[in-house]
């Protein structure tokens, strides 16, 4: 899914909600440079070319899958066909929609608000209580007492990584936000559908729970830092 930019009411650049977080991402392009001259001794533009491609192929697959989730959600057909590989990377995720229930309420949704803006995967409910089911890893940072019903509207994010990373509660902090000023709705949930690149790997997708309001501190403090350095 690409990222648009979004503007405050006086047009000024304000950041989505993936670059709030992202202040605290490890950057890695100068080790992996590094790795590339021990292995060949010197800058080796191919091994770079390499590493750049790397990433470009994940972005593409990224939004080739989110291509086919908008579609499969908003019931459209895939008139275009399938290349195997992207339908076997989506077909556990579509099963998992289809046997939790899904019931989508936005889909690929643009927010702007007053100091930030993003555009969500999705926000919907589940008809089956699925999370009931779930070992108790399945919540971040444990059971608690406020749990969702199947009238909870949930904000989910489906990503195409081998691991999870600390930073997507954050970012699903921000969309709840973004609901919330823009929408009047209010979200206490997240779920982060994780789906393996890697078709030999088991489980085919990871699911992790979020109670949202747990991480107002964490938010405000990436916000502080990004106007700290942006500003």
């Amino acid at each position: 899914m690409s990222h648009s930019n979004h503007k405050d009411s006086e047009g000024n650049n304000i950041p989505s909600v993936s670059q709030v977080p992202g202040i605290f991402a490890k950057d890695m392009d100068g080790f992996e440079d590094w790795i590339c001259r021990g292995l060949h001794g010197k800058e080796d533009p191919c091994c770079t070319k390499a590493k750049r491609g790397f990433y470009e192929e994940s972005a593409n697959l990224g939004n080739d899958i989110h291509s086919l989730r908008e579609a499969f959600l908003l019931g459209r057909p895939f008139s275009d066909g399938v290349p195997e590989y992207q339908a076997r990377v989506f077909d556990p995720i579509a099963r998992f929609y289809k046997e939790s229930g899904y019931i989508p309420a936005f889909i690929e949704e643009k927010m702007t608000g007053k100091t930030f803006g993003g555009t969500l995967d999705g926000a919907g409910t589940f008809d089956i209580p699925f999370w009931e089911k779930q070992r108790k890893t399945f919540w971040e940072g444990g059971i608690f007492a406020d749990m969702p019903t199947t009238n909870s509207v949930w904000i989910e994010d489906l990503k195409i990584k081998s691991k999870l990373d600390p930073l997507h509660p954050l970012q699903l902090y921000g969309y709840a936000e973004l609901m919330k000023e823009t929408k009047g709705i209010e979200v206490k949930y997240g779920l982060i559908i994780r789906r393996e690149k890697n078709l030999d790997k088991t489980p085919e997708i990871q699911l992790r729970g979020y109670y949202l309001p747990n991480y107002k501190a964490q938010w405000e403090a990436a916000m502080l830092m990004w106007h700290f350095l942006n500003d």
